[in-house]
């Protein structure tokens, strides 16, 4: 089935966890507003009670009145099939931040993951902040490059996303404020075909049917093509160092937009009157 709803991805930050900040309500908006049926998943977080609060008290300050938050600890509580039944009765799906790595190993290939897409499919909005954003494309970061950020080959471990932004994207999260882009390019040098995107915190990519995207937010997301990218190896008495060039970059803040189809920004045409 083609899909007929929106992504809401979110790089992380306190404007998604605090009341009156505008972000939240572009993804409300998407959803219905008040006429909003929203779930609500916390499975990549060790908090999920505290999380769930805090989610529910933003959702209600908004107008929203149709809330759903299950309870999913692990890969068995994901295969409910109920579960599937309510999901896709919902207008928005919301993935809360957390381990990338609990919610890949609790969320890929379960009747969750199914009726987050029926949602998608259906004409919804989904999405997250933080792994709840990463989750949505092919490849996933699930570790590295944290505490030594300098540029190496294998800083990352990987693992696999929904794919329902494509096979060929990469969502990284937190990436100015925890030095993300080294990571990023590690990456590409492994997978240059993969278009990777690094969203800043207090960002959002708002992304339609045709992969329009529209950035949201108070700072930048930054869109890296490593299709022309060529490698070199610069040997030093202790180490290897690892160069890329031809690197395309493009960094697009609040308003600005970019296809994910055409890899470039959408430029509108300004007229002088």
């Amino acid at each position: 089935m083609e899909n007929r709803g929106k992504f809401f991805l979110v790089g992380g930050g306190p404007a998604v966890r605090s009341l009156g900040e505008p972000l939240m309500g572009h993804f409300i908006n998407e959803a219905g507003n008040n006429d909003a049926h929203i779930m609500i998943i916390t499975a990549g977080t060790n908090d999920p009670s505290d999380v769930n609060a805090c989610y529910w008290e933003i959702f209600e300050s908004w107008g929203v009145k149709k809330l759903f938050s299950p309870k999913i600890f692990s890969r068995e509580d994901a295969q409910a099939d109920w579960l599937y039944k309510r999901i896709i009765e919902c207008s928005g799906v919301f993935i809360a931040g957390g381990s990338q790595y609990k919610l890949s190993q609790r969320l890929n290939n379960t009747p969750v993951e199914e009726g987050i897409r029926k949602v998608l499919e259906g004409g919804g909005v989904v999405g997250g902040t933080s792994s709840g954003a990463s989750i949505f494309a092919g490849p996933m970061i699930l570790s590295g490059g944290n505490n030594d950020a300098h540029l190496r080959r294998d800083m990352v471990e990987l693992g696999a996303g929904f794919a329902m932004l494509g096979e060929d994207i990469l969502i990284d999260t937190h990436c100015a404020s925890r030095g993300r882009l080294p990571r990023i390019i590690s990456f590409l040098t492994e997978q240059p075909n993969v278009l990777s995107i690094g969203l800043d915190e207090d960002t959002a990519l708002l992304i339609d049917r045709e992969g329009n995207t529209k950035i949201l937010g108070s700072n930048a997301a930054y869109f890296l093509d490593g299709s022309q990218m060529t490698l070199t190896h610069k040997k030093l008495p202790n180490d290897e160092h690892l160069c890329a060039s031809k690197i395309t970059l493009h960094a697009l803040t609040s308003g600005d937009e970019f296809s994910l189809k055409e890899r470039k920004p959408l430029i509108k045409e300004i007229i002088n009157n």
